[in-house]
């Protein structure tokens, strides 16, 4: 059984879920307008690869700051099939891997990427930014090593214990993001899937495998 990695956002979804996320609490009235501005603002870095993801988190949790855990997961259960499109051909390669162990790694909030992962693509197993609950109550807070660039890595390793030297070996990480260039360069398999301007022109030099969804 190979371990096969997925990045969520722009990889296995039609564009990004926090973003998405924003625009959802913006119309539920949970964030005000200007929040789309930070939003946008946050990407910006993001694509050009200087986000600071700390500040991030913290802009990106108010949404959430204060709300019990029940609140938030009714929340998301009404968020996804509004707002998240899985690509086809995701859909298609998630199930032709079902027999492999698929595990979703993402720089995004648990609470969304664990039920996208669960409800759109039948996948057990995520890591993904860790958020912080007080008596069932979000902080606002983050906890742990964010899974962000290396992080992605730590994460891992965290979470594979004793059996992620074994797994690497023969493991495949598909993701769109030159962010993710660090797990890329530590797997067996990398592959640009959907891959931004600066990732594509990596993989293209260095013979990573090439898929483009965006095309189904």
């Amino acid at each position: 059984m190979k371990l096969i990695l997925f990045d969520l956002d722009e990889t296995l979804i039609s564009g990004d879920s926090a973003a998405l996320w924003v625009d959802f609490c913006i119309k539920k009235k949970i964030l005000d307008k200007e929040a789309k501005l930070g939003q946008d603002a946050f990407h910006a870095l993001y694509e050009k690869g200087t986000l600071d993801m700390n500040a991030f988190m913290r802009f990106f949790l108010s949404s959430v700051k204060g709300k019990s855990r029940a609140e938030v997961s009714a929340l998301v259960d009404e968020f996804i099939p509004s707002y998240i499109k899985p690509y086809k051909r995701a859909l298609e390669l998630v199930k032709e891997l079902e027999n492999e162990r698929r595990i979703i790694i993402s720089a995004t909030a648990d609470f969304i990427v664990s039920k996208i992962a669960l409800t759109c693509f039948e996948i057990k197993e995520s890591i993904a930014i860790q958020t912080e609950l007080k008596d069932d109550i979000f902080t606002g807070q983050t906890q742990g090593v964010l899974s962000f660039r290396e992080g992605k890595i730590i994460r891992l390793k965290e979470y594979l214990g004793k059996d992620f030297e074994s797994l690497m070996q023969e493991a495949y990480f598909y993701t769109d993001s030159m962010n993710d260039l660090f797990l890329l360069e530590a797997v067996k398999k990398p592959v640009a899937c959907n891959a931004d301007e600066n990732l594509r022109k990596i993989a293209c030099k260095r013979g990573y495998e090439i898929l483009d969804f965006k095309e189904s």
